[in-house]
């Protein structure tokens, strides 16, 4: 096991969040963001989680991450609170990074967890995790353990695999006609926006700050209908100015993703572990923008810490 720092906060050993900037950088200075660690699908498979009501799941949020928001949003649109119990957290101040605690309530303490930090949840299900530990989670709360932090997939899991604890009228978010168009939505708006701008921030280099600072503008700029690249296999439609190294996968939701190969998520961010490519993100077209001028410096500075978007 690795040598990990601690505090002693009321009594808990509570292990230091790791930083960004140091964990998730890599030789070139390029921010790689890390791996989610709870992945397993809920579904009928035999390692998979099984969807249950009654609150056996817990969800754990940050209003200042908006992934974990867009969990917390989905389970009230389809009317899962009386099914899926919810938790705020958010940082406060020690005298060193403890990551997300539960400060709106009393002593700090989740009343049905009794746990004072997130990380609590995280090391009782992997006493051996060493990345931060992020929202949005699911806890068990059988078990007091994060079962999934899968921020990519999490919305669609309520959606899906939590259908039967829907409210009545509840809206059908992933309708089986567009899950194709919304997979690819998604998985261009991750690479080209959301992430683009944590890698502008976190990276240490002025190659991977404005690697992510060109991507951001240049995508915004260009809708994916409109982009100059291609997904691999793609011939009409969709259109990303990302050049993708690896085919959209076809997820078969019937099966609620039995083989797991088939859940990965592939990316033509370098942060993806599957990622398979160099660092070049886009081509630029000179006609989207002036891009002629020199990039100034970027100064050298610790990087706050993030607002936990997938982060802790």
């Amino acid at each position: 096991m690795a040598n990990y720092d601690y505090e002693i906060v009321n009594g808990r050993k509570i292990r230091v969040r790791p930083k960004e900037t140091v964990s998730e950088i890599d030789k070139n200075g390029y921010f790689r963001r890390q791996p989610n660690h709870f992945t397993t699908p809920f579904g009928d498979g035999e390692n998979d989680l099984k969807a249950e009501g009654n609150k056996r799941y817990r969800l754990v949020w940050a209003k200042l991450c908006h992934w974990s928001n867009r969990a917390a949003i989905v389970r009230e649109l389809e009317g899962l609170e009386d099914q899926i119990s919810v938790n705020m957290v958010e940082h406060a101040p020690h005298e060193k990074n403890l990551g997300w605690e539960y400060v709106y309530n009393e002593n700090n303490i989740d009343p049905v967890l009794g746990d004072q930090f997130i990380s609590e949840a995280y090391y009782r299900a992997d006493d051996d995790y060493q990345g931060r530990t992020t929202v949005p989670a699911l806890i068990d709360t059988t078990t007091g353990k994060v079962v999934n932090n899968d921020y990519n997939w999490l919305t669609t899991y309520f959606e899906v695999n939590f259908r039967p604890w829907h409210k009545k009228g509840a809206p059908e978010l992933y309708p089986v006609e567009l899950r194709e168009e919304i997979d690819k939505m998604n998985l261009w708006l991750f690479d080209n926006i959301n992430n683009a701008v944590y890698r502008s921030s976190f990276s240490r280099s002025n190659e991977g700050h404005f690697d992510g600072v060109n991507t951001f503008f240049a995508d915004f700029a260009v809708p994916p209908a409109d982009a100059k690249g291609r997904i691999e296999g793609e011939e009409d439609g969709f259109r990303a100015s990302t050049h993708y190294d690896l085919a959209l996968p076809k997820i078969d939701w019937d099966a609620q993703w039995k083989v797991s190969t088939e859940r990965a998520y592939p990316s033509s961010d370098p942060t993806h572990p599957i990622y398979l490519g160099n660092n070049r993100r886009f081509d630029i077209d000179p006609t989207w923008y002036d891009l002629g001028a020199e990039s100034p410096k970027k100064e050298e500075k610790e990087t706050p810490p993030s607002c936990g978007c997938c982060c802790g």
